[in-house]
């Protein structure tokens, strides 16, 4: 699929996993990328236990075009936006969107140390 929005249009590589019940879809981290090891164990238990599941990588990321240097938040969040989309689109054409939406997304913690 061809993003664009901030920075340049870039093609972002998207996987779906058709299911049952509630759709998971995974927001990567920080130079990470959808084949990484969260990412595929939960595809995997996506996989045992039926249930939808969507992952992607972001611009400059893994299978997804782009270069990361001209890549920013805004143009990630773009690319969030339109996995997103395309996930809800499959979902709606199935006509099951009542089941909700869980979102899992990896958030790094920073600890910055003063000192004096």
């Amino acid at each position: 699929m061809t993003v664009e929005g901030h920075g340049p249009p870039r093609d972002i590589a998207v996987r779906l996993r058709d299911g049952a019940g509630p759709p998971v879809v995974w927001l990567g981290g920080f130079r990470s990328d959808m084949t990484a090891t969260k990412a595929s164990a939960l595809d995997e238990w996506a996989e045992k236990t039926g249930r939808r599941f969507v992952r992607f990588d972001y611009g400059g990321h893994g299978a997804s075009g782009g270069r990361f240097e001209e890549c920013t938040i805004s143009s990630w969040l773009d690319d969030a936006r339109a996995s997103g989309w395309c996930y809800i689109s499959m979902v709606c054409h199935q006509g099951d969107l009542s089941s909700g939406l869980d979102c899992i997304r990896v958030v790094f913690h920073l600890r910055i140390h003063h000192t004096s």
